[in-house]
């Protein structure tokens, strides 16, 4: 049933993307930054408002590919773990951005340790994200 509005979930996560990309080209960049001053940096090179906007909509871009994961589980057993692997990925970004968000409320008081965390969530996504997007695709070639 999820799966009619593939198409529709498909053009609202690229123009998530697409926005988050516009307002903060290097956003990604800020959200791996290896050390708090350049996660500084980058949040004083974009404007705290920006980057928050960035993170805000990042939010909503992490929600949306989750759901485009769902879309394709009735493709097979394989497909509805990649489904769950992209779902956890998803929620690694939630947790990441969150992360961000605080980061630049609370900008005197983060540390290395935030930083770290945000860089274990980021770690956590993009392994979630192959891994759910590779059995995704077996399990739907194989059908």
């Amino acid at each position: 049933m999820l799966s009619q509005y593939r198409w529709q979930v498909v053009l609202f996560t690229a123009v998530l993307a697409a926005a988050i990309f516009i307002l903060c080209p290097n956003y990604l960049k800020i959200q791996r930054a290896p050390d708090v001053d350049r996660f500084r940096r980058g949040v004083d090179t974009y404007g705290a408002t920006r980057v928050r906007w960035s993170a805000r909509l990042d939010l909503a871009f992490a929600a949306s590919y989750a759901m485009l994961g769902a879309t394709f589980s009735g493709c097979g057993s394989l497909a509805v773990i990649g489904a769950l692997a992209v779902a956890f990925a998803a929620l690694s970004d939630e947790a990441e951005n969150i992360l961000v968000l605080a980061g630049i409320s609370r900008r005197e008081l983060l540390n290395i340790s935030g930083i770290r965390k945000m860089r274990s969530f980021g770690l956590l996504k993009s392994a979630g994200l192959a891994f759910g997007v590779a059995l995704i695709a077996f399990g739907c070639i194989r059908g």
